[in-house]
């Protein structure tokens, strides 16, 4: 696949990551639609020349109403990236809160799966095609403080891998990426020195920036990396070894 002239769907890319992969695919000379549930991170998008959709992956229904108007409005789609997620705190010692482990839960690994159901007959119309999901280093090495993210992001692992094994003999390529500590809403949340005992303790010595781990996803997209499918790229400094 050639990293132009294709028709990406980015879901949570309002800001952050999706944001700038969108901004970057675009230059390449690429069609970007931008799936996310904020009218505000989506004007912003529009404003950076992407197409835009509103939806919210934690809702089933939302879900087959963004499918249906990706494949309707836009039937050249066949890049798909899954990068909505949620991420929030938790103390099991002080008590759980169901409803904001389900919401996690709907979003990270639901939200993906359903889209996945949803746009699979469209995409295996394509000519190329191909699937990469944000994951997380938290997948690899679970955080205390946020258990139920890193059980999410550990399962989409596993889903990239089973996806690719029944989709390799449709030449569609599964993988994803895995951040480490990046400029995200949980890293912003974060004292100084905190930010500053992570890089202490990253081999490369520095969180990663926004643009490390867009170059991993063009890299997955890109004819470079035609003969690799259902693998997990860690973009974190080394953190996780």
């Amino acid at each position: 696949m050639k990293l132009t002239g294709n028709t990406i769907l980015i879901t949570g890319a309002g800001s952050g990551i999706g944001l700038a992969l969108g901004e970057e695919f675009v230059k390449l000379d690429n069609r970007v639609i931008v799936a996310a549930r904020s009218p505000e991170k989506l004007k912003v998008a529009k404003s950076k020349g992407l197409e835009t959709l509103k939806a919210d992956l934690c809702e089933a229904g939302s879900i087959q109403t963004l499918s249906r108007k990706v494949t309707q409005e836009f039937p050249k789609t066949n890049v798909l990236i899954h990068n909505a997620a949620i991420c929030k705190l938790e103390d099991l010692v002080q008590g759980s809160s169901p409803a904001v482990q389900e919401e996690m839960i709907a979003t990270n690994l639901l939200g993906p799966m359903r889209l996945n159901d949803a746009l699979l007959p469209h995409l295996l119309k394509q000519p190329s095609a191909t699937i990469i999901i944000l994951t997380s280093g938290l997948g690899f090495v679970p955080s205390a403080f946020y258990p139920t993210y890193s059980a999410t992001k550990a399962a989409l692992d596993g889903l990239t891998r089973s996806l690719a094994r029944e989709l390799g003999p449709r030449q569609i390529r599964v993988n994803s990426v895995a951040p480490g500590y990046f400029d995200s809403d949980m890293v912003s949340d974060m004292a100084e020195e905190q930010k500053r005992r992570i890089a202490r303790r990253t081999p490369l010595g520095r969180l990663a920036r926004i643009d490390d781990v867009a170059n991993a996803v063009h890299f997955l997209t890109s004819d470079q990396a035609s003969f690799i499918t259902g693998q997990t790229l860690v973009v974190d400094g080394g953190i996780t070894c």
